[in-house]
């Protein structure tokens, strides 16, 4: 155990006189920094009780001469008086160090500001924020710059000194002599105080740069600074503006669910006028929350940095102004456009089914829907539906297109219509342009007709109005019954319908259900061919010419 001490006492008893050397030479550095210290406070007061000495003298000086005061001595009053400043401060600095923020020393004069300067102070922060970002290098590039331009001007006085010392007063008269060592006592004095200047604008420069040595401690207490005060200010004003969303998120949803009803929620303007009032009033919840909470924790900068936010928001929106005022009257469904009406697009008819950012618009007789936003509907007018008809056909029917084309619709979206024709062949149209076609839809109504023109000779002339016209008929009507369409023939008709130049010829039209209307070419072929078995039957003529077949236009 003894020996475990006596070891302990000779590893540590280098350490204790190394820190005894060590505190030693620490007190001797602060003795000698204390006298350096206390010799500069010393010759700075002499020096500024020099001055204001002279001050005084010339001051007295000007008053004596009045208006016959030289501009001279006025300048030089005026010098003096900023030496003596520049002095007070260096005497300051010299006693103080850099322990005491010297500017919080001075007076505050109270000073009545404009609206402008009180705009100016708002942003104050703002500037002093980035300002302070940069201020230590500033500083420091500042004070090199001063000690140039101190020894630059120190230089150019010890020049003009010497080149004064060389000069041979015996030579000079009496009054030369005055003039010279009134100059030369002048470039003292200034030499003097670019000298004290110096020494401070280094003792300054020596302060910032030992305060510069722990860069990276400064960062970290930085960064600790800011989240536990702008950081933790920012993350409460944001959790604040959540709040007060959900609050009012939640009394809208009370509203829309538990007092307005499904027919007032679909109908009503004046729900729908609260609906978008909602969205600005708890904007403006969600703001003043914000603002007020910046308040509560007094941070300058970050309510600065809000109101610039928000004034740019509102130069921003006085420039779009009229188009939301538009763009909020379709959403009301009080502008040109309304729900449930119909509207002109692309050369299409559409109904509005909703009005909102992306308004959803339809075409009942075309799959699918097409979405516009509020910009391109505001240029549209509506009108109420009643009894229109939205497009030339519909899914599944039978057309004719205008070249004669016989084909069916298998489909039609807002893009294209899709034809089937005989053989299997598929067509396509833009659907604008195939709206704007002739199209003879054969079901777009319950019947359609099928019709052909048959000649007979004139030697018949005796029985064309008895006797034929009811055979053809008859046959026609037992030919529609053999081929199965007993149930779908509407009507028949079998008349003389005009005297051609070789024949006697006869309209043949039969009217038919829509239900039929894929076997409009059998329908017909049938029809010819029963008029020419009755022909044969009955030893009737026919004309060689008007051995043809003329197509009419289907009713």
């Amino acid at each position: 155990m003894l020996i475990s001490r006596v070891l302990c006492f000779f590893l540590l008893l280098p350490l204790a006189i190394q820190a005894t050397v060590a505190r030693a030479q620490g007190v001797s550095t602060v003795q000698e920094n204390a006298a350096t210290t206390a010799g500069r406070i010393n010759e700075l007061s002499e020096f500024i009780k020099q001055k204001t000495e002279q001050r005084e003298s010339l001051r007295t000086r000007i008053n004596a001469n009045g208006q016959n005061a030289d501009d001279i001595d006025r300048q030089k009053l005026k010098e003096l008086s900023e030496d003596i400043e520049s002095l007070k401060e260096s005497f300051l600095f010299a006693l103080l160090g850099n322990q005491t923020n010297m500017q919080a020393l001075e007076d505050i004069e109270e000073v009545e500001t404009t609206w402008q300067e009180d705009v100016v102070e708002v942003l104050e922060p703002l500037a002093d924020t980035l300002k302070a970002v940069t201020r230590r290098p500033r500083e420091i590039a500042d004070l090199r710059g001063r000690i140039a331009q101190a020894d630059q001007k120190s230089n150019a006085i010890q020049s003009a000194i010497n080149a004064a010392n060389q000069i041979e007063k015996e030579s000079l008269s009496g009054d030369a002599v005055t003039t010279l060592q009134n100059y030369l006592s002048s470039w003292a004095q200034d030499l003097e105080q670019v000298t004290q200047d110096r020494l401070l604008a280094e003792s300054q420069l020596e302060s910032l740069e030992a305060n510069n040595s722990s860069g990276w401690l400064g960062v970290w207490e930085s960064t600790k600074q800011f989240f536990l005060g702008r950081g933790l200010t920012l993350l409460l004003a944001i959790a604040v503006a959540v709040i007060a969303w959900l609050i009012m998120r939640y009394i809208w949803w009370i509203y829309s669910t538990k007092i307005a009803s499904k027919e007032t929620r679909r109908q009503s303007t004046l729900y729908r006028f609260a609906g978008y009032s909602y969205y600005l009033l708890t904007g403006l919840i969600v703001i003043i929350a914000v603002l007020f909470t910046l308040w509560i924790r007094e941070d300058l900068l970050l309510l600065a940095l809000t109101f610039v936010a928000l004034a740019s928001l509102a130069l921003g929106f006085r420039q779009y102004l009229p188009n939301y005022l538009t763009e909020a009257r379709l959403l009301l469904n009080l502008g040109a456009v309304r729900e449930g009406e119909r509207v002109v697009y692309n050369g299409l008819p559409w109904q509005v089914m909703s009005l909102n950012i992306q308004s959803v618009l339809r075409n009942p007789a075309i799959d699918g829907v097409i979405r516009l936003p509020l910009d391109t509907l505001a240029g549209l007018s509506s009108r109420p539906v009643k009894n229109n008809l939205w497009f030339p056909t519909k899914k599944g029917d039978y057309i004719f297109l205008p070249d004669g084309i016989f084909g069916q619709v298998r489909h039609q979206t807002p893009d294209i219509v899709e034809l089937s024709v005989k053989g299997g062949v598929t067509m396509s149209y833009p659907t604008s342009e195939f709206f704007s076609l002739k199209v003879l839809n054969l079901t777009g109504d319950e019947t359609f007709g099928v019709s052909t023109t048959f000649g007979l000779d004139y030697s018949l002339q005796p029985i064309c109005m008895t006797t034929v016209p009811e055979a053809l008929r008859k046959a026609i009507h037992e030919a529609l019954v053999t081929g199965g369409y007993e149930e779908q023939v509407k009507g028949e008709l079998v008349e003389l319908s005009s005297a051609g130049d070789s024949s006697l010829d006869y309209i043949v039209y039969i009217t038919m259900s829509s239900d039929v209307a894929s076997s409009y070419y059998a329908i017909q072929r049938l029809l010819v061919q029963t008029c020419i078995d009755v022909a044969n039957r009955n030893d009737w003529s026919i004309p060689f010419p008007q051995l043809a077949v003329h197509n009419i236009a289907p009713a």
